[in-house]
């Protein structure tokens, strides 16, 4: 007998790590057959790596002042070109877009953990709901970019800043998505069979309402990532965001702006970069998106 328990525990066991194993090459399955996902990928994964070793790949600091080189071409030397300044336009540009994936990133962060407390607890409880939904309606009323310029001007041009008031822009949004989705789940017969079975609030909430929301909250949170990216350029173009001399893409837009005739290349590389940015992260929500749909996520055969 005991012989035979431990051959069906055995068995039960290759059982399980063969379905692991499958779900995992379904899910690579589906990933490598979604090309939205895959190049959205490519594009954050090549950003991510030019952010992460800037030092390495770049031979100029962003601050370096070569003012006999002002507003030179693209050149082997300087594959960017130089701005109005003598400063080498490749490494201030390979610099902002550092600072636009990490004030990006951070806000993601930020807005996923607040945003999924507030629209959980305003999904599960009625009170709550009133009072933390009238306060993200009235920060939705304004349009993004000018709140966001109005917390700046409260608060003052720097990189904290500008992600503390991106967060604080961007919160409502995810707090409305999570919202929606948790009330959906609240509604289902087993959240009520474990408030029956005397589940304690907490434990209903984090353990099995949370994970069920974690697909839109994961796609919100790409599309935040992608809108901070804007508006903190957007903030820096105004004067607002990054304050100069630090490199931001923003700001190197604004130098560019002043001189666009004569220097082509100090707008059409930064805003490449920042159309690059972009289109990444929302090819990469689109196809998570699809990916993470049940009803959309078939695999080619």
């Amino acid at each position: 007998m005991e012989a035979k328990t431990i051959i069906q525990k055995t068995d039960q066991l290759y059982s399980k790590n063969l379905m692991k194993k499958e779900r995992q090459s379904l899910l690579l399955r589906r990933y490598f057959s979604n090309r939205l996902v895959v190049t959205g990928s490519v594009i954050i994964l090549i950003l991510s790596l030019i952010s992460i070793f800037a030092p390495l790949i770049t031979i100029y600091t962003p601050y370096d002042m070569i003012v006999t080189a002002r507003l030179s071409p693209p050149s082997a030397e300087h594959f960017f070109g130089t701005d109005n300044f003598g400063r080498d336009l490749f490494s201030r540009v390979v610099y902002g877009t550092r600072v636009s994936m990490t004030v990006g990133l951070t806000v993601a962060a930020i807005t996923l953990v607040i945003g999924a407390v507030i629209g959980l607890y305003s999904a599960y409880y009625r009170t709550l709901d009133h009072i933390l939904m009238r306060i993200c309606d009235g920060l939705m009323a304004f349009p993004a970019i000018l709140l966001a310029i109005a917390l700046m001007a409260a608060l003052g041009p720097n990189i904290i800043n500008v992600i503390l008031s991106l967060s604080i822009v961007n919160t409502p949004t995810v707090a409305r998505v999570v919202r929606s989705a948790a009330i959906v789940v609240k509604e289902q017969t087993f959240i009520e069979a474990l408030r029956s079975q005397g589940a304690s609030s907490w434990r209903i909430i984090w353990l099995h309402i949370a994970p069920n929301t974690m697909s839109p909250l994961i796609v919100q949170i790409t599309y935040v990532f992608g809108v901070s990216v804007i508006i903190e350029a957007s903030l820096s173009f105004l004067g607002a965001g990054i304050p100069a001399p630090a490199p931001s893409l923003g700001n190197i837009l604004f130098d560019g702006k002043i001189v666009i005739f004569n220097a082509w290349w100090m707008t059409v590389f930064p805003g490449a970069f920042i159309i690059l940015s972009v289109l990444g992260l929302n090819l990469f929500g689109d196809g998570l998106r699809d990916l993470l749909d049940p009803h959309t996520n078939k695999v080619k055969k």
